[in-house]
């Protein structure tokens, strides 16, 4: 076979002759993954379907799938398969005909077998020495972010440090105790909270001759523990500590997983990568000291809720005695929301509860988690809540504060619960020039100031477009940063330049298209139509006239799309919808916002062209961002005094909705 293999143990890859041969395309290295993870079996393709679309496929999608596939065999082919036959069809599902040992999770599987048969403790360390030489970093990496493969990773992460720990045992058994600390520090720099790695440094530490290192490494979990969980050591952790004291250097006895689960941890951010928000922290400060038991952090995609509560959390000198706990809900992904009774399972996990204790029930999950967090003074983040429904329930029970991130305005947790509410918005231009000087500090290469306030205004200062971009910039030497500028401001090329090819959370179009799967259609139309052209700001006027409905109804349209960080309002009856975002809408299609349009009509998804005046439309000129189009549903003038119909009932064929 010249030398192909396909490896799983770090990035995906397709590899032959010592080289890497490119899968472009998340969907197809989705692909790849489900048939590589079952060789020699065949897959249906509904589960193929589900897999790669990550339970959310558009309706084309059995015939996209065998455009994938045959992409796929051609990569194979240059990859060094010859035969036509890689991946064969049979019995309504998809089969890859590779040799088993070319995988190389098939390979560790079957060495880490033989380690448990060989009755030669050296042969048994050898051939798992060899099982971990195949590992090159998390696994399944750069499928974006399907949640299958996630799970999927962490199974994985679960044998090689296995596998790990089996080998350190061995080590120890060896009287080898200076080989194990240094590989299980560096682990747990991974997995701070996995107590069986812990275990094993502690006791490789002080049967090394190093007790009172091993000594303050013990108070060092012991308060880790605390900290970020609000538990103590595992009965076995402690039992060592204990052994060590009474100075029983023999410590026998098998290491059992440990009872608190380090599932939920508090993710970090390099400070060097964050600037800006200075007021914004001090205000967290403030709120989560002072003033709320609730608070919610709301703005649009893009504008860095998350790395602020990150980088806040880094750097608060608040004291939360039982500790932090921080959960993402994954509400702005669809169909991977978790559901209130998820919420509590994991936050019940966090605390150590067994699986056999968590209910099954979801209203008796959510009580018992409210009377545990009831009696803990801590911190709980709950990040990307898709609404209140989603929290609500657990709120009474929180005995510390709670921090919850959204897009959502959450309004109803303001009204009901006494939420205080704390809006993030887009950078200023002055934090925007600080993250590209931040950004291109380890470039070294000479920018414009000019250019820089151009990206500025065409990323629409959104970090995450900021980054996607001076990423690209420091990519490509021979970009000057004039050209990236250029090149952003031909719109035909604006979303596809702000995104990476690798990792679905970093793309525009994704992040800021995913609050249109939670909108009315009333609401969809009035979106497109706002942003059929580039108005610096528009009125209440101009809004009620493109809808040919009153003031009063198209109010309540534009509050529902300010509650969604959609629209911004910028003073008395003033509103805007920044450029970035009027992209994302012309260019979305309600079936998926990175599909092509499932109507073949595709002129009666654009918004209608406006005659005479512009009404309310503020500005000294409006470009238009699409062809003039009549609207097959506007047959009079779009301008304030129309025709007024009933603006929930007028639109919905209009929004692809039946």
């Amino acid at each position: 076979m010249g030398g192909f293999s396909i490896a799983m143990l770090g990035d995906l890859q397709v590899q032959t002759a010592g080289r890497s041969v490119p899968v472009p395309g998340t969907k197809q290295r989705l692909l790849l993954a489900t048939l590589a993870l079952r060789s020699g079996q065949i897959v249906s393709v509904d589960e193929l379907v589900e897999r790669v679309w990550d339970e959310d496929p558009p309706r084309s999608a059995r015939t996209t799938l065998r455009g994938y596939v045959r992409r796929l065999r051609s990569v194979l082919r240059g990859a060094g398969r010859t035969d036509s036959t890689a991946i064969d069809f049979d019995a309504g599902g998809y089969r890859l005909m590779v040799e088993s040992e070319s995988i190389d999770l098939n390979r560790f599987r079957r060495l880490r077998q033989e380690a448990t048969t060989c009755a030669d403790p050296l042969g048994e360390a050898e051939l798992l020495a060899e099982a971990l030489r195949l590992w090159r970093g998390r696994p399944l990496s750069g499928l974006g972010t399907a949640r299958w493969a996630d799970d999927i990773a962490v199974g994985l992460e679960e044998e090689m440090l296995q596998t790990v720990e089996r080998q350190c045992d061995l080590s120890l058994d060896r009287d080898e105790a200076w080989m194990v600390s240094s590989e299980v520090q560096r682990l747990i720099a991974y997995y701070p909270l996995r107590e069986t790695l812990w275990h094993r440094l502690i006791l490789s530490l002080h049967r090394g001759g190093r007790t009172a290192e091993a000594l303050s490494r013990y108070q060092q979990v012991r308060q880790l523990l605390a900290d970020q969980l609000g538990v103590a050591p595992s009965a076995n952790l402690r039992a060592l500590h204990l052994r060590i004291l009474s100075e029983n250097t023999k410590l026998e006895g098998e290491v059992r997983p440990p009872t608190a689960v380090s599932a939920v941890r508090t993710p970090t951010l390099p400070a060097d990568r964050f600037v800006g928000r200075r007021g914004e922290m001090g205000a967290l400060d403030h709120l989560c000291r002072d003033t709320a038991r609730v608070v919610v952090l709301d703005g649009g995609a893009g504008v860095g809720k998350t790395a602020l509560v990150r980088h806040w959390l880094e750097h608060t000198s608040l004291s939360f005695p039982n500790g932090r706990l921080y959960l993402d809900l994954r509400g702005s992904r669809p169909g991977q929301a978790l559901s209130p009774g998820e919420v509590a399972a994991e936050l019940l996990r966090a605390f150590g509860t067994g699986d056999d204790d968590i209910p099954e029930g979801d209203l008796s999950r959510i009580a018992l988690c409210r009377l545990v967090l009831t009696s803990r003074r801590m911190l709980v983040v709950l990040d990307d809540a898709r609404d209140h429904h989603q929290v609500e329930k657990l709120l009474p029970g929180v005995g510390g504060v709670v921090l919850i991130t959204s897009q959502n305005q959450l309004r109803g947790l303001v009204a009901r619960n006494g939420a205080a509410r704390l809006s993030v918005g887009r950078l200023r231009p002055d934090e925007g020039r600080e993250l590209v000087g931040a950004l291109l500090k380890q470039s070294r290469r000479a920018v414009d100031a000019d250019a820089v306030d151009q990206l500025l205004d065409l990323c629409a200062g959104l970090p995450l477009a900021l980054r996607i971009a001076i990423e690209r910039f420091c990519r490509i030497t021979e970009l000057s940063l004039g050209q990236l500028v250029a090149e952003l401001r031909d719109e035909r090329n604006l979303l596809d330049l702000l995104q990476t090819d690798d990792d679905a959370e970093a793309n525009i179009r994704v992040a800021l298209s995913r609050a249109f799967n939670w909108l009315e259609p009333a609401e969809t139309i009035l979106l497109r139509r706002l942003s059929s052209r580039l108005w610096p700001s528009f009125d209440l006027d101009a809004a009620a006239g493109l809808m040919e409905v009153d003031r009063a109804q198209v109010r309540v349209l534009l509050e529902r799309l300010i509650s969604m960080s959609l629209v911004e309002q910028r003073g008395s009856g003033s509103y805007r919808i920044h450029r970035l975002q009027q992209a994302v809408v012309r260019d979305w299609a309600p079936a998926d916002a990175t599909a092509a349009p499932r109507h073949q009509d595709s002129a009666a998804l654009r918004p209608p062209a406006l005659d005479g005046d512009h009404g309310g439309l503020r500005g000294s000129s409006y470009e238009s961002a699409s062809p003039r189009q009549d609207h097959p549903r506007c047959t009079g003038r779009c301008q304030p005094g129309g025709n007024r119909k009933s603006v929930h009932t007028n639109w919905r064929g209009e929004a692809g909705c039946p």
